[in-house]
């Protein structure tokens, strides 16, 4: 079984720890995104899994084998780098042959599984050519041939796509969502961009400040993200952030935004925790496409009023930049297209799609 866990690994660098704390599994068969900004720790805990790192404190077991102090190539693993790491002076052929050739497999072996992980990859009219001679797309499925012919128990990933151009990764990611269906096999990749994340994880881990913040699927995180960080991170643009302060007419709450009171209806799955927090106030969450923007309120639905200051046309969608005071701003994504200028409107919100975020600890009234 294909399963790498993280129990309670750090790692520090000097006075400076890379990773606390992890406590981490990935599962046989998935594909485990490890997804943060800069300077998170994500490489950190893939290198410690690869062995090219010995954590500070902790274990990494390969299925039940301990292999926290094992070598690299004795953890049957492939590792595939963001910057290729190809042979030059070896043709397509023999830099996927090269891994086999080292482990004295049979030539007929060899060349049966590099004819194999050629036809997988689409490289069989190529295998004559050296990497100078090929293009960045190519070179990246070269680089995961040679991890694949090797039938590792799991790949380990570092932003593999990163040196392409938008095209080429957009295409790269989907050869990789459907060579993972097709290999059955155990994938962690490490990316900062939430589109791969998004787009090829059965579960995310989002780390910051070597801490993991929330591990869920996709959908799970986009839609109940555990903390603002998460909330912000994830998602083009971010959630928007709003600080209110609470207040109660006629036994109602209402969300005090800037200079305006917002209504909201009982019965929200995050009232009782508002309610019971100690604290009077709180960060408002909201997704950019759940904003609703019209000429007059809609009496169906709190609204606020605002301006349009800046629009930004995408084509099949437009960016709206709205001033709710001079400090309160909001951005809607919206598929109708809107004038720039200085132009009052309402902006309506949907209250089940609202998130609310504890001023202090930022963590989700629902995750409390």
């Amino acid at each position: 079984m294909a399963q790498i866990e993280w129990d309670q690994v750090s790692k520090w660098f000097g006075p400076v720890a890379a990773v606390r704390d992890i406590r981490l599994t990935a599962r046989d068969r998935e594909f485990l995104v490890l997804l943060g900004p800069s300077g998170c720790g994500k490489t950190t805990t893939l290198r410690m899994a690869a062995g090219l790192e010995a954590p500070t404190a902790g274990r990494v077991l390969l299925g039940a084998r301990d292999v926290t102090h094992v070598e690299p190539r004795d953890r049957d693993l492939a590792m595939v780098f963001q910057n290729y790491a190809l042979y030059p002076h070896m043709t397509v052929y023999d830099n996927l042959a090269f891994g086999l050739k080292l482990r004295k497999t049979p030539p007929a072996n060899i060349r049966r599984a590099v004819q194999d992980t050629a036809v997988r990859l689409g490289l069989e009219s190529l295998l004559h050519r050296r990497p100078s001679e090929l293009s960045g797309g190519q070179r990246q499925r070269v680089a995961l041939g040679r991890a694949m012919v090797r039938e590792p128990q799991a790949f380990l990933m570092d932003e593999p796509l990163s040196n392409l151009d938008a095209t080429l990764r957009a295409e790269t990611r989907v050869q990789l969502k459907a060579l993972h269906a097709q290999l059955a096999t155990t994938v962690v990749y490490v990316t900062h961009d939430q589109t791969e994340a998004m787009t090829l994880a059965t579960r995310i881990v989002v780390m910051s400040g070597g801490v993991i913040q929330q591990v869920d699927t996709p959908e799970a995180i986009y839609d109940h993200p555990a903390n603002q960080f998460v909330a912000t991170f994830i998602g083009t643009p971010g959630m928007n952030m709003l600080p209110v302060l609470w207040t109660r007419a006629d036994g109602q709450l209402a969300a005090v935004i800037g200079a305006q009171r917002l209504p909201l209806p009982p019965g929200l799955p995050w009232m009782r925790a508002a309610a019971s927090s100690g604290h009077h106030g709180a960060t408002l969450g909201v997704r950019p496409e759940h904003l609703r923007m019209s000429g007059a309120p809609d009496p169906a639905t709190p609204s606020l009023k605002a301006r349009i200051r800046l629009v930004e046309p995408m084509g099949h969608e437009t960016l709206v930049h709205l001033d709710l005071d001079p400090d309160l701003t909001l951005v809607a994504r919206t598929p109708d297209r809107w004038p720039n200028g200085n132009i009052p409107i309402w902006v309506s919100f949907d209250p089940r799609r609202l998130h609310v975020f504890d001023s202090v600890s930022q963590v989700a009234y629902e995750a409390v």
